[in-house]
Parts: C-alpha cells; structure tokens; sequence
C-alpha cells in the first residue's frame, strides 16, 4: 500500500521573505456575540479572519490558519487582542497593540 500526503501551498502565508513586513490595510468586527469575529485584508490583498470561541483565538490568512492561542474569559473579545497581535507579528506583521486597537 502507498501512502501519499497532501499539503496546501498558499502564496504569502507562514514563513519566509514574501510573509514579511505585511500590514493591515481594513479591519472591522463583523460578530460581537459569540463566537466573535474580525474580518479584514492586509496591504497585499490577502484575507485576515479573526475568531475567538470557547477560550480560545484563531487567526488565518487566506483561509490557512497561522496560529491560535487560549484566552482566559477575563481575556475574552477586546481582551484577546494582544494575542491576535502577538499571532500577527509572528507572522510578518509589525504591530503594536495601539496600532491595532485604532481600527476600532
């Protein structure tokens, strides 16, 4: 028996020089109630979803999720932003907190 794996390539998502220096051109809450949700694109076009459920944040990039991380219920909605952040700049974002608390 052959096993063969799969893997989805996406264009300017994770690591290397095309993911770096990206920013976020829109962004805007488009769920407060649960689960919420941000919803946006960066400079390059690409697609930004945000979502924070059941104690924990997600965040990806043309439908590829890029990281994700818990959130404690003190932390949840506005208070998870500096993870959402900190997932951001991991992946080729330069963003302060304020920066990203302006669009909204």
């Amino acid at each position: 028996m052959v096993v063969i794996f799969l893997i989805p390539v996406t264009d300017n998502v994770g690591a290397g020089a095309d993911s770096q220096n990206r920013s976020i051109s829109q962004i805007e809450c488009t769920c407060y109630a649960c689960p919420h949700q941000l919803e946006g694109y960066t400079d390059r076009g690409e697609y930004i979803y945000v979502r924070e459920r059941w104690g924990h944040v997600t965040v990806s990039i043309n439908d590829v999720e890029v990281g994700s991380s818990p959130v404690s219920f003190e932390e949840e909605v506005e208070g998870c932003y500096p993870k959402v952040v900190e997932i951001l700049n991991e992946n080729g974002f330069n963003l302060s907190l304020e920066e990203f608390q302006d669009f909204f």
